[in-house]
C-alpha cells in the first residue's frame, strides 16, 4: 500500500471512529438536530492537512460480505484548497470514464455531479469534480442526498445533515 493510500485510509478510519456510527437505517433525516461536522488538522508526512468530516444519517445495508456500511463525506486540503470525497469502509463504488452521481441539496432539483474515475484510486472513495462549487452549495444547504451505484448492490441513497459547515473555499478551515 502506498503512503498516499495509507494516509487516506488513516484519515477515513480516524473520521469514522471520531464521528461514530448511527446504527439506525433511516430514510428521513430528522428535521431539527445539531450538525455533526468533525474538524481536524493532521500533520502527516510533513504536511499539514485540514479536513472536515460528516457521517451519513443512514447506514447502507449491502450484500455479504459488506453488510452494514456508514458513508462519510470528507472535505480536505490534501490536494489543494478544496478536495471533496465520499467514502465507505466496505463495498466498491461503480465508476467509469463518464461517471456522475446524483446529488440533491435540500429540496432543490437533483443534479448530476461528475466524479473522478481513476484506476489507481481506491474503489472505496469517489472524488468529486468542481469541489469549490460543490462546497459553496453545501455551505448553504441543510441536507444533502447522494445517489450512487455500489458494485453488486445497485443504486444506494446516502443522506447527510450538513448544516453549519465551516470551510473557506479560498483557504483552509476558518
Amino acid at each position: 500500500m502506498t503512503p498516499r493510500k495509507l494516509k487516506r485510509l488513516l484519515l477515513l478510519v480516524l473520521g469514522t471512529y471520531t464521528i461514530g456510527c448511527n446504527l439506525h437505517d433511516s430514510t428521513k433525516v430528522p428535521q431539527y438536530r445539531t450538525p455533526i461536522w468533525v474538524y481536524n488538522n493532521d500533520s502527516a508526512f510533513f504536511q499539514r492537512i485540514h479536513f472536515a468530516l460528516c457521517s451519513a444519517d443512514n447506514t447502507l445495508k449491502l450484500k455479504f460480505p459488506c453488510l452494514t456500511v456508514q458513508p462519510v463525506l470528507q472535505i480536505s486540503d490534501e490536494h489543494g484548497p478544496n478536495y471533496v470525497l465520499i467514502s465507505v469502509t466496505r463495498g466498491e463504488f461503480v465508476r467509469s470514464a463518464d461517471t456522475s452521481i446524483k446529488v440533491t441539496f435540500d429540496d432543490k432539483t437533483p443534479e448530476l455531479w461528475p466524479i473522478e474515475a481513476h484506476i489507481e484510486t481506491d474503489d472505496h472513495f469517489v472524488v468529486l469534480y468542481h469541489p469549490k462549487a460543490f462546497i459553496t452549495k453545501l455551505k448553504k444547504a441543510k441536507y444533502l442526498t447522494v445517489e450512487i451505484d455500489i458494485k453488486d448492490n445497485g443504486l444506494q441513497v446516502m443522506k447527510f445533515y450538513v448544516a453549519g459547515l465551516q470551510w473557506n473555499v479560498n483557504a483552509a478551515i476558518k
